[in-house]
C-alpha cells in the first residue's frame, strides 16, 4: 500500500510542475547585443548601413581638392551696424564634473558647454548636459604625442561603421546637442579619409561640427565644402596662457575679430583663472559682446554658412 501511494504522490507532483512551467519558454530568448561608452549607460547598436550610406562615393585623392575660398562678408549684414555689438560663441571644452558646470550657471553668461563624452572617470556627463538648453560634445581624436587619450578616442585607421557607430552612440547620450568639436586631434584632422569618414557620419545624423584648429593642416573645411555640413572654425584660444590679464587680452582680440568678421568662435577651458576673468569682467562682456550658440550663426545673417 505504502509503495502505491508513493507512486500517487509523485505523479501529482509531477503533474503540478508541468502546470507552472507550461508558460515558461524552455530556452532563454537571444537578444541583440548592448556596447556601451560606460559601465553605467548601456546604449543599443546602430542601424544597419542605409541606401544612401551604400552608395556614397569613395574617398578621393588630396590632390583632387581644393579649399574653398572664404566668402566675403557684405556690408548690408545687420552684423556690421556699428552700434550693434559683435556676435561671439563662447565654448567651454573639457566638460567633465558637477562643480564645473555650478561655475558655469553662478556666472549668469551664455557660455557653451562641450561635455566629454561618459568613461568610468567621468561618467555623468550625458546627465550634466541636460541642465543646459545649448551644449556641445567634445569629441575625442587621434593626437600626436598627446600621453593621455580619452577613452574611446578615435583614430584615423578605425573605419567607417566604427565611427559612425560612435557618434550613434553620442546621438543617444546627448540628443539636444547640434555641434561637435574635437579635443585634441592634431593627427586625426589634418588625415582627410579620417575626416571623410567623421563627417561622413556627421552628415548621416544631421549634426555640425565645429573645428578647434588644433593644427593648421586641419582638412576640416575642405570635406565640410563636399558634404555641406554645418561648420565653423575655432579663432582664438582665450585661456591658452592661465593668466586673467592675458585671458583679456585674448578677449578682446576675439572683439576685433567679430568686428571685422561678424561673428567669432572663442574656446576657453574650466581653469581657475577662467573663471576668475569671466567674474570679474562679467559686466564688461555683457557690454561688449553678444554671446550666442552656434545653432544661432545661420539664423543672424544668411551670409554666414
Amino acid at each position: 500500500m505504502g509503495r502505491h501511494l508513493r507512486r500517487a504522490l509523485l505523479f501529482f507532483l509531477s503533474l503540478f510542475w508541468l502546470i507552472v512551467t507550461s508558460n515558461q519558454a524552455p530556452f532563454p530568448e537571444k537578444r541583440a547585443p548592448i556596447t556601451t561608452l560606460s559601465p553605467y549607460i548601456p546604449i543599443p547598436p546602430a542601424p544597419p548601413l542605409s541606401k544612401m550610406e551604400k552608395g556614397t562615393p569613395q574617398f578621393l585623392p588630396e590632390s583632387n581638392f581644393t579649399p574653398p575660398k572664404p566668402a566675403k562678408p557684405r556690408p548690408t549684414s545687420p552684423l556690421y551696424y556699428p552700434d550693434h555689438p559683435p556676435y561671439l560663441v563662447i565654448i567651454m571644452d573639457d566638460m567633465a564634473f558637477r562643480w564645473e558646470t555650478r561655475q558655469i550657471q553662478k556666472l549668469g553668461l551664455l557660455l557653451i558647454p562641450s561635455f566629454f563624452p561618459p568613461t568610468p572617470r567621468h561618467p555623468e556627463t550625458p546627465k550634466l548636459a541636460r541642465q543646459f538648453q545649448f551644449y556641445m560634445v567634445h569629441l575625442p581624436l587621434e593626437a600626436k604625442g598627446y600621453p593621455t587619450p580619452e577613452e574611446g578616442t578615435l583614430k584615423v585607421t578605425d573605419p567607417y561603421l566604427k565611427i559612425r557607430e560612435r557618434i550613434h552612440q553620442l546621438k543617444l547620450l546627448f540628443p539636444r546637442a547640434r555641434f561637435y568639436n574635437n579635443h585634441t586631434g592634431s593627427t586625426f584632422t589634418k588625415n582627410l579619409p579620417a575626416m571623410e569618414k567623421l563627417f561622413r557620419g556627421l552628415k548621416f545624423y544631421g549634426l555640425g561640427f565645429i573645428d578647434s584648429r588644433t593644427t593648421p593642416d586641419t582638412k576640416g573645411a575642405i570635406v565640410a565644402e563636399r558634404y555641406k555640413i554645418p561648420f565653423y572654425q575655432r579663432r582664438v584660444f582665450l585661456d591658452n596662457v592661465r593668466n586673467v590679464g592675458e585671458i583679456l587680452k585674448n578677449y578682446q582680440r576675439a572683439l576685433k575679430i567679430a568686428q571685422r568678421e561678424g561673428f567669432a568662435i572663442v574656446i576657453c577651458h574650466p581653469t581657475k583663472a577662467t573663471f576668475s576673468f569671466f567674474k570679474k569682467y562679467r559686466e564688461y562682456i555683457q557690454d561688449t559682446a553678444n554671446l550666442i550658440p552656434p545653432e544661432k550663426l545661420k539664423e543672424i545673417s544668411p551670409t554666414l554658412k
